[in-house]
């Protein structure tokens, strides 16, 4: 078994001949790189970040021990700026386990309960009722329905044949706005099955649910984000929407990548930090949010019962429930639950995310109280099963004892 250390930054050309991996390493640790570096070029992934936390003696990131801290690449396919270990990444999908924990706190507060339907929210107090009223194959739809994808809303590009959507790319109205707007026309719309009856991934539930808590407290998505989740974790880096300064000719984070296969070609080409480069805002709640590696990862350390970041911003009854519970292999955070993995010890919790330009995705181990996370700024398929790929590696490299990597 392979021991990992914290690498420093390596410079990663865009060439494998070229590519540089840290000489101050023994020689089984510069063979993963090399591994790692093949597999991140030829996936064409431009810029990514590996890092590996081990908290058998911490409660929390900022006390951890990183046995893979390890950004490579650079930001733009079209640049030579390199990534550095403070980027930042978008996190798509992954952001819905931050508002699994925000709806989390709703039902400690009493303002929410797990089972309780649409209905009951929806239709007695009028302050979320659509215009032309909650569809009737929704109104028995529950709370842990749309967090664990078996509510069945249409999919968030459905309604008007695909206008609406379209139409939420602008800026001159408030996100929170235009989530309003989306979700009315989701609840208007007819289940695709009766909720309770199937599992579907979907990003409408966690719109709907964004909405209701704008609802209940008054206060938008992304500002309970921020003073919810992002401040008591001291994750100082975390926004919302695509990375970088827009009015920057030079990137100064990791652009997302398209794969343009035009003419019978196929480049990757960057997409700089615009109202296009990602999905619309009032998408938020399903997938927006962006923060650095180790940011992320104090939000990731939830996922361990008796750490700081589970005490500072939920209590044990609902981690449980959000966390530790699974339906159809999803948990109530919607988060991905694998009974046991060999190099794990135990269960695994994972999950991906991406907004087509960029890709995420961690995998926690209880057991063994290990945070992977890994992120890219590619999304495309290759890049996605090249990010997998490595993920795959990292695992079979961990050594049984972590005790050879901190001697």
């Amino acid at each position: 078994a392979i021991a990992f250390v914290g690498g420093a930054a390596c410079s990663a050309p865009q060439t494998a001949r070229d590519t540089n991996v840290p000489v101050n390493r023994t020689f089984m640790e510069r063979e993963l790189y090399k591994r790692i570096e093949e597999i991140r070029l030829n996936s064409r992934i431009p810029g990514m970040h590996i890092a590996v936390a081990d908290l058998r003696s911490a409660t929390s990131i900022t006390d951890a021990k990183f046995l893979i801290d390890l950004p490579l690449g650079v930001r733009s396919q079209r640049d030579g700026t390199l990534v550095s270990a403070s980027d930042l990444w978008h996190l798509g999908s992954c952001t819905k386990p931050m508002t699994a924990v925000l709806v989390g706190q709703a039902v400690e507060r009493g303002n929410l309960g797990w089972h309780s339907s649409l209905e009951t929210y929806l239709a007695p107090t009028g302050r979320l009722f659509p215009k032309n009223g909650l569809h009737a194959s929704l109104k028995p739809a529950t709370i842990d329905q749309l967090l664990s994808h078996q509510a069945g809303l249409v999919d968030v590009t459905t309604p008007l044949e695909g206008r609406l959507w379209a139409g939420l790319y602008r800026e001159d109205l408030p996100a929170r706005n235009m989530r309003t707007t989306l979700t009315s026309a989701l609840l208007t719309s007819e289940a695709v099955f009766a909720p309770g009856t199937s599992t579907s991934y979907s990003n409408s539930g966690y719109v709907v649910l964004g909405s209701i808590l704008e609802r209940l407290s008054d206060k938008a998505w992304e500002t309970q984000m921020r003073e919810k989740i992002f401040a008591p974790l001291g994750m100082d880096s975390c926004g919302f929407g695509p990375v970088g300064t827009r009015s920057s000719k030079k990137p100064d984070q990791p652009w997302g990548h398209r794969l343009d296969t035009g003419r019978g070609t196929s480049n990757l080409i960057p997409v700089p930090p615009s109202l296009e480069a990602d999905n619309p805002p009032a998408l938020g709640p399903a997938g927006t949010a962006h923060c650095s590696v180790k940011d992320w990862m104090k939000f990731l350390a939830v996922f361990f019962n008796d750490s700081t970041a589970r005490t500072k911003i939920i209590g044990k009854d609902t981690f449980t429930h959000l966390i530790d519970s699974a339906q159809n292999g999803f948990t109530y955070s919607s988060v991905g639950k694998i009974d046991r993995r060999s190099w794990a010890g135990g269960p695994v919790f994972s999950m991906a995310g991406s907004n087509t330009y960029n890709y995420a995705i961690f995998a926690v181990a209880p057991s063994k109280r290990l945070i992977i996370a890994i992120t890219a700024n590619a999304g495309h398929s290759d890049a996605e099963a090249g990010v997998i790929k490595i993920l795959k590696l990292v695992t079979e490299s961990l050594p049984e004892s972590f005790d050879e990597a901190h001697p």
